[in-house]
């Protein structure tokens, strides 16, 4: 794959993986939906927001030639509850907007990578080593994953598995 298609097939994913995400978020009701014990649509939201926030700093720090802080330092469900708490008392539509603008900018950032660095290692939001392509790709993974979550959602009894 040449390094033109590495860019091009990550920003591909994140796009498809936003849009596939938005359509199932679209489709349910969010201020009634509760996704997991304890987080609706909303605060869902905010999670795929906080990680794409850190998959920007990643990169950002990266590029400015520093060492990347390690936001899920104290563990992934701390980060995870603490990209949630953030954006409490914000309105829906403000956790929403704020979720499409982070995937921008995070594709945006990529962008601005060289090719050569896509495949550099670094230090990842998470505390492992990896690459900036490998860091995207468990971006997109992660949003993959709760795909079929959202899909059970809008019809408990269809099969994801096909997906």
């Amino acid at each position: 794959m040449s390094d033109l298609a590495d860019h091009e097939h990550l920003i591909q994913g994140l796009t498809h993986a936003h849009q596939t995400i938005k359509m199932l978020v679209d489709a349910i009701a969010p201020k009634a939906s509760i996704l997991y014990p304890g987080w609706s649509i909303k605060e869902f939201l905010a999670h795929l927001t906080g990680w794409d926030e850190a998959g920007i700093a990643c990169i950002r720090a990266y590029l400015d030639k520093r060492v990347a802080g390690v936001p899920a330092y104290r563990g992934l469900n701390f980060y995870n509850a603490q990209s949630v708490t953030e954006r409490e008392a914000l309105s829906y539509e403000q956790v929403y907007r704020e979720w499409e603008l982070a995937r921008e900018q995070l594709k945006a950032t990529l962008q601005t990578v060289s090719s050569e660095n896509l495949h550099t290692a670094i230090l990842s939001p998470w505390g492992s080593q990896t690459t900036i392509a490998a860091m995207i790709q468990i971006l997109i993974d992660h949003a993959d994953e709760h795909e079929g979550d959202l899909k059970k959602m809008i019809s408990p009894t269809s099969d994801t598995s096909t997906s």
